[in-house]
């Protein structure tokens, strides 16, 4: 990416941050990061676009914390809550999947722990072939 961005801007000041998402404490270390390398200045803007998939077994991260409910959510939102407050923000891109047309968040059972759930947290049915193949962006 670094490659790529110095090829298309020659003059570019490019510095990489790297971070585990699914893992708070590497949120938080790489705000502090972030903060020291704007050396004071605010983010234009904050493009958020990561994310894992469920696969079929159940994972947690570090702090028992259900892996993709920890990556996909609570990582991004402690990394945007945290360089708002800390370094500042102009615009926020939130690019997400259309999963939630798949299956609802669980508030019943978030940490995919195996509680029983009620009807309109289940999975969807009969969601027509290609259903996934647009996509949004959320601006705020």
């Amino acid at each position: 990416m670094t490659t790529s961005i110095l090829v298309a801007f020659p003059g570019a000041n490019v510095k990489t941050v790297v971070l585990d998402l699914s893992d708070l404490g590497s949120v938080r270390a790489a705000v502090v990061a972030i903060k020291e390398t704007v050396g004071g200045k605010v983010i234009d803007v904050l493009f958020n676009n990561a994310g894992v998939g469920s696969g079929a077994e159940r994972k947690v991260n570090k702090e028992g914390i259900e892996m993709v409910w920890a990556t996909n959510h609570l990582g991004g939102f402690a990394l945007t809550g945290g360089l708002i407050r800390d370094v500042g923000v102009g615009r926020v891109v939130m690019v997400s999947s259309e999963g939630h047309r798949i299956s609802p968040v669980r508030f019943s059972d978030w940490g995919f722990e195996g509680t029983e759930v009620p009807e309109d947290e289940q999975p969807r049915k009969g969601l027509p072939v290609g259903f996934l193949r647009g996509g949004y962006v959320l601006l705020f």
